[in-house]
């Protein structure tokens, strides 16, 4: 079950300091990796969480059934484009603009791969963005 969750700063009126998307909500998957001290290096947000453990509360904000169907993969994106996580390069997030399921850009600065996208095809828009 996909989902979306934040952290809340306790010590600020709850104050939402991170959101993130996790593919397995009901497992946890995101706020286990956030916790585990061998990710501490890979996210600002490891860090603070990992060395303010009372400070930041975890909450689920949306849960949604997958609507991936098996063997579908990406092919509901053939006919726009849209920006995706890569994966990471140098502890770096990476960032790619799919169309037809292949990548047109990849950047870990996404405002500069969102500016060249407009520069480069200023007629289309990324009808999906998945950060």
């Amino acid at each position: 079950m996909i989902g979306i969750y934040c952290y809340q700063d306790t010590q600020n009126d709850n104050e939402i300091v991170y959101i993130g998307k996790d593919s397995n909500i009901d497992r946890n998957i995101r706020y286990n990796a956030h916790k585990k001290p061998s990710q501490y290096n890979c996210q600002q947000i490891n860090r603070v969480i990992q060395n303010n453990p009372n400070r930041y509360k975890y909450k689920i904000l949306k849960k949604k059934l997958s609507e991936q169907k098996k063997g579908k993969n990406n092919h509901q994106y053939k006919d726009y484009y849209r920006i995706n996580k890569a994966g990471k390069r140098r502890n770096k997030q990476q960032y790619s603009i799919y169309k037809e399921g292949k990548v047109i850009k990849t950047s870990v600065h996404i405002d500069k791969l969102l500016k060249w996208f407009k520069e480069n095809y200023p007629d289309e828009e990324i009808k999906e963005l998945n950060t």
